[in-house]
């Protein structure tokens, strides 16, 4: 069996990867017959899982990993037949990873400077969404609603996508005033 060893990378959970091995006859004369095809991991699979090839030809089988969860995973998948050697064995590694929806800020703060009573200024921070799944804002806040609106561009973030989050102070006493926006 060629080649002796698969190595899929990283495959999404949902996402199966196939990629192929192939089983050459190098008899002459007779077929060799596969009885069966086995993993020993089942989160690998082959099909087909019997073939004859004929003498001196070739066949493919097509090995699929599909990771149930995030991590390395390793097996081997054994060519059962009635060869000198009775089995061939390719070793078949993968690495499964979940997709997520992750936040990003692009700027963790912002400064509003001086700005009279009773006026109000507004500045944007950006939102990113880095990860592969879109990102659902249920709602935005600032702890000090009386001193600090938050409003959001858009509630959903498509994956490699960006929103825009508008913060306006409205001083009501003077000082230094600071606060914290809040993604429940």
């Amino acid at each position: 069996a060629e080649p002796g060893s698969l190595a899929f990378g990283k495959v999404w959970t949902d996402s199966p990867k196939t990629d192929t091995v192939t089983v050459t006859n190098g008899d002459a004369v007779n077929s060799l017959v596969i009885d069966s095809v086995v993993s020993s991991n089942s989160n690998f699979s082959v099909t087909p899982t019997t073939a004859t090839i004929n003498a001196l030809e070739s066949a493919k089988f097509d090995v699929t990993v599909h990771p149930v969860t995030a991590g390395t995973d390793s097996g081997l998948v054994v060519f059962y037949h009635n060869g000198a050697t009775t089995r061939d064995t390719v070793m078949v590694t993968g690495t499964g990873a979940v997709k997520v929806a992750t936040l990003g800020l692009q700027t963790h703060s912002k400064m509003f400077g001086r700005v009279l009573l009773d006026q109000s200024k507004t500045d944007t921070v950006k939102i990113k969404n880095t990860g592969e799944l879109t990102l659902n804002i249920g709602s935005m806040t600032s702890k000090d609603t009386a001193t600090f609106g938050v409003t959001l561009g858009s509630t959903t973030v498509l994956a490699g996508d960006s929103t825009y989050v508008s913060v306006t102070f409205h001083p009501k006493t003077t000082g230094n005033k600071a606060d914290t926006v809040v993604l429940p």
